[in-house]
């Protein structure tokens, strides 16, 4: 019955560890995130990737700030959610919408941000915390990563009808089927 189960055990890990503990999680690109998430950790790490073949590499980053953390390091937060749902199909980071915006996002990571996770949400959850979400963390300047968090919005929302898929009608994958199953096309796959 949580809503917000992830908040939930990140607000239970810092209610063990206290405030001078680092806590930093990585997600999922596909992740809800919540704003508790954002106020409980030190920073989010998101995939990259999606098929994600990233993870070894958002681990290591992870790693590298909590000692960063541990030493010192101070983080400034940014976190906005879109009102954009991106379908599954259109959260691919190879190219299009979504790749953009990681890519944006990347090209924005210089100092003083220190990362920047855009989520697209997973859109098969019935959660008040669904959508695209941009969160952008920075060393001790908040100014500063509001405003790359800001840029990232303002990309999202002007191309928000690119999340919109071209699907391939119900009528026409039958088509296609029976061609297939003729042998009239070559064998394919049709996946929802």
């Amino acid at each position: 019955g949580d809503a917000d189960p992830d908040g939930t055990i990140l607000a239970a890990v810092r209610a063990i560890v206290g405030p001078s503990v680092p806590v930093v999680a990585t997600l999922d690109l596909h992740a809800n995130v919540s704003a508790a998430m954002v106020r409980d950790a030190d920073m989010l790490v998101a995939y990259r990737t999606n098929p994600h073949v990233d993870m070894r590499e958002r681990a290591a980053e992870a790693a590298e700030l909590i000692e960063r953390l541990r030493g010192g390091l101070r983080t400034a937060k940014a976190f906005i959610r879109m009102p954009l749902m991106p379908p599954n199909v259109m959260q691919l980071t190879a190219s299009g919408p979504y790749a953009d915006l990681i890519n944006l996002g990347q090209e924005l990571c210089r100092p003083p941000i220190l990362n920047v996770s855009v989520t697209g949400g997973f859109t098969y959850s019935d959660l008040p915390k669904c959508g695209l979400c941009i969160t952008v963390t920075a060393d001790g300047d908040a100014a500063a990563a509001r405003e790359v968090a800001r840029q990232i919005a303002r990309a999202a929302w002007a191309g928000r009808e690119r999340f919109l898929p071209k699907l391939t009608s119900l009528g026409d994958a039958v088509a296609i089927a029976g061609a297939a199953s003729r042998g009239e096309r070559a064998p394919i796959i049709l996946a929802d």
